[in-house]
């Protein structure tokens, strides 16, 4: 089974999850549907099936009410796997019940022995399984547990009405009610991994395309697209709360080893470069490849700037230890310009640009250096973002 149906990687199962509440369609045409059928069954005198259709009216407008508290709660219920999967439960649970209530509604006009109501609720169970497919197809589990909740008690009412004897013989008719099943679940079935598989390739399709989009090809380093996003994303804290310190870095003798050994040589060494970079900070931290030999860090909740010069001098001790490439000895630097959120800006623009002119106070005293962007007041000298 799980080679049919295998099973998503949490990021993409998170996506799945939120297909189901991406549509009310299917659940308002279900509940107008079924409001019909209960005004006809009780002008037809059948207040039983009316009953029960009833009450799939009432699960449609409780499922409703269900898909759009999804969509106003907050935290957003697709934040975390846990929340998403809590949030499908409910809906899951809003399926089962419409499923077993059409399930219990069609036993019961089945037993009625009408072969015209029969051929109606039969049509029905096909469209509904289908649909039920087409709707929760992402979800196998939840998909076929409402077929089946639908489907195996209908089946239960079929042969009152063949025991009628209006339609058929016996022997033709339990021929027929096998055949009628089995086909329904097997298409039902065959589309729901169809409709699962498609959609999961789809999906990690996209996100790769999206990871390589946010990704230095080269070393594996978040881009600059990457980097204002992540930027972004923490600047609501820069309000109140910690420190974030960027972190402009810059390679020192990194030319003369491109120049001398290739760029083949060089291509590896930012390699290791960038290794030993993400060795340096914590998971709360990020590392971007700008290009060429240029990285950013956001280095965040620091209390002081003491934090950020603690891991500029771990960064240039680590940086300065020797490479081996190609049985070749290397040895660079790395010079480092800080600026600080929010003290020294709030917009990351300008908080590159101070720390890049930092950057190259570091550069003109030497290399092998951090300084900060606060320590001096002449404006930016350069500015390598666009």
């Amino acid at each position: 089974m799980r080679r049919l149906l295998p099973p998503a990687p949490a990021l993409i199962e998170i996506d799945l999850i939120g297909m189901l509440f991406a549509t009310t369609a299917s659940i308002k045409l279900m509940g107008i549907a079924t409001a019909f059928v209960t005004i006809q069954a009780l002008l037809s005198g059948y207040p039983r099936p009316a009953a029960f259709c009833a009450v799939i009216v009432v699960i449609s407008i409780v499922r409703l009410a269900t898909v759009r508290r999804f969509h106003r709660a907050s935290p957003p219920p697709l934040a975390t796997i846990g929340g998403a999967r809590s949030w499908e439960r409910r809906f899951a649970y809003g399926s089962y019940a419409a499923a077993l209530a059409l399930g219990v509604a069609s036993f019961v006009g089945l037993r009625l022995g009408d072969p015209v109501i029969g051929i109606l609720i039969v049509g029905s169970l096909f469209a509904y399984a289908f649909l039920v497919v087409l709707r929760m197809g992402v979800r196998p589990r939840v998909c076929a547990i409402s077929i089946l909740l639908a489907v195996v008690p209908s089946a239960a009412g079929l042969p009152a009405l063949f025991d009628a004897g209006t339609i058929v013989s016996r022997e033709l008719a339990t021929t027929a009610l096998v055949t009628i099943f089995v086909i329904l679940l097997a298409s039902a079935f065959g589309m729901m991994v169809h409709s699962y598989r498609l959609t999961l390739d789809q999906l990690k399709a996209r996100r790769d395309l999206t990871h390589m989009a946010r990704r230095d090809p080269l070393t594996g380093l978040l881009n600059r697209l990457a980097l204002r996003e992540h930027f972004e994303k923490r600047a609501d804290a820069l309000f109140d709360g910690p420190l974030l310190a960027v972190h402009y870095l810059d390679l020192d003798r990194f030319k003369a080893v491109n120049d001398l050994n290739g760029h083949s040589c060089g291509d590896q060494l930012l390699i290791q470069v960038a290794q030993r970079l993400l060795q340096c900070v914590t998971s709360a931290d990020d590392v971007f490849r700008l290009g060429g030999d240029e990285f950013v860090i956001l280095q965040a909740g620091i209390a002081d700037r003491g934090h950020a010069k603690r891991l500029s001098q771990h960064i240039s001790t680590t940086i300065a230890e020797p490479y081996v490439i190609d049985g070749v000895s290397l040895e660079i630097g790395i010079s480092t310009g800080i600026a600080i959120a929010p003290t020294d800006g709030r917009e990351l623009d300008d908080l590159l640009a101070s720390a890049d002119a930092a950057l190259y106070r570091a550069k003109l005293a030497g290399g092998g250096l951090h300084r900060f962007w606060a320590d001096a007041a002449e404006p930016p000298a350069r500015l390598h973002v666009a």
